[in-house]
Order: C-alpha cells, then sequence, then structure tokens
C-alpha cells in the first residue's frame, strides 16, 4: 500500500496435416501462417476453413476473458477474506463453477494472482496521480484537491482489492515486492511535491511538514475500504 504499508499469455505449436488431392504433387512443403502448408511450387492444402478458424477465434476469446476476469474477480473475494495464505485455488475455482487446473489455465499460479490483483490496485492509483501532474491548468490547492478526489474513489471503486494490496502484499515474491517499494517511494516523493507546493503557495499551514503530511493523507485513504459504508 502507498503511504501506509505495501501495491500469460500461453503460445501453442500445433503439427500441419495435410490432404492432398491425387493430382497433385508435392515434393516439399514448408508450415505456412495458420497452420497451411505451401509447396515449392506455390501449391497450398489449406489445414482448414480460414473463415471458420476466425470466427471460432472471435468467439473463443471473448469467453476467455470473461472467465479469467471472473477468477480473478473471485481471487480478490477469497483473498480480502480469508487472507492469501488460507485462500486457495480450489475455492477460487469452487466459486467460479471451474476445476482446479481451469485456474492455471487462465491465470497462472496462487502466486500469479496476487500478483495481478496488487498490480491492477497499483495502476489504478498511479493513474490518479499522472492526471493530476497532467493538469497543468490547475491551481496548487486544486491539484491536491483533485488528486485526494481521485485517489478515495479509487480505493473505494474497488475496496476488495485495495484490502488484497494492503494486507497480503507481503506474500509477493521478493523481485515483485521490491519493485512495489520503490514504486511507493516514487508515489510518496510526488505527493510531497503537491503538498509542499500547495503550502508555498500559502493554503496550507507555513510550518506545515510535507512528509508528515502525505502519509497521514494516505494513511487516512487508504484505510476507508474498513469502514466506508458499513454505517
Amino acid at each position: 500500500m502507498i503511504g501506509g504499508g505495501v501495491e500469460v499469455a500461453s503460445g501453442r505449436g500445433s503439427w500441419c496435416g495435410v490432404t492432398i488431392q491425387p493430382t497433385t504433387t508435392v515434393r516439399s512443403s514448408t508450415v505456412g501462417e495458420r497452420g497451411r502448408c505451401v509447396g515449392k511450387g506455390g501449391i497450398m492444402a489449406k489445414a482448414g476453413d480460414k473463415r471458420s478458424d476466425s470466427a471460432a477465434d472471435a468467439g473463443a476469446r471473448p469467453r476467455y476473458d470473461g472467465r479469467r476476469e471472473k477468477i480473478i474477480e473471485l481471487a480478490v473475494e477469497v483473498f480480502a477474506t480469508e487472507g492469501f495464505k488460507a485462500g486457495t485455488t480450489t475455492e477460487i475455482a469452487r466459486r467460479a463453477g471451474l476445476t482446479q487446473p481451469a485456474i492455471y489455465h487462465y491465470v497462472g499460479s496462487k502466486n500469479a494472482l496476487l500478483v495481478e490483483i496488487c498490480h491492477r490496485m497499483g495502476l489504478q492509483l498511479q493513474a490518479v496521480l499522472d492526471d493530476v501532474l497532467a493538469r497543468d491548468e490547475l491551481s496548487s490547492l486544486e491539484r491536491l484537491r483533485h488528486f485526494i478526489d481521485g485517489y478515495a474513489r479509487a480505493v473505494m471503486r474497488d475496496p476488495g482489492a485495495m484490502s488484497v494490496r494492503a494486507t497480503e502484499a507481503r506474500h509477493l515474491p521478493a523481485k515483485m515486492l521490491k519493485k512495489i517499494h520503490a514504486e511507493e517511494r516514487a508515489y510518496l516523493s510526488a505527493i510531497e511535491q503537491l503538498v509542499a507546493a500547495a503550502r508555498d503557495d500559502g493554503h496550507l499551514p507555513a510550518d506545515l511538514d510535507p512528509w508528515i503530511a502525505t502519509r497521514a493523507l494516505l494513511g487516512m485513504m487508504n484505510w476507508t475500504y474498513i469502514w466506508y459504508g458499513k454505517g
């Protein structure tokens, strides 16, 4: 978590099966695009109808993406309520109505799920900052207000993912965790500059420490997923 803690494509090869008409002579062939075999003389024998293959691909991709998104959504639920250690891919598969091997097919390992969840939440938070930094027309105070509003909305838009990032990111692989910590330091530095600019322009107390104010501000927003909407 920023400021208050800690943020597969597969390829497959296939053999090309060729059916050659009795009147056709093909001395040798090479594998061409989409599983077609092309002879040296320019003769081509299709492994399947291209239009049918394209239609199948077009129909399969949305189903694949939809199932993958559903698995990630359910992984957020499981990790947020059970914790990463106690949460299992078996439980995620049960909720998704899939077999456990299907989880590995669509997303990968349990660690891969955690990486994906934390990465996505990090992208949302980074997008808020990037938007603010691009708004040159805003005053220093307006930029700070814009950031606070955007950050809080990002947290509450996906409270489950924020919960996982805040409490379970410590289980990430060391290399990923190190990368996240470096990104967080850069993020904090940018917010400190926003706070300092608002202070220097007279919008905040002159003796305000940007380092302390930044961590207090983010600390308050990072944990709103715990109490917001619970009365």
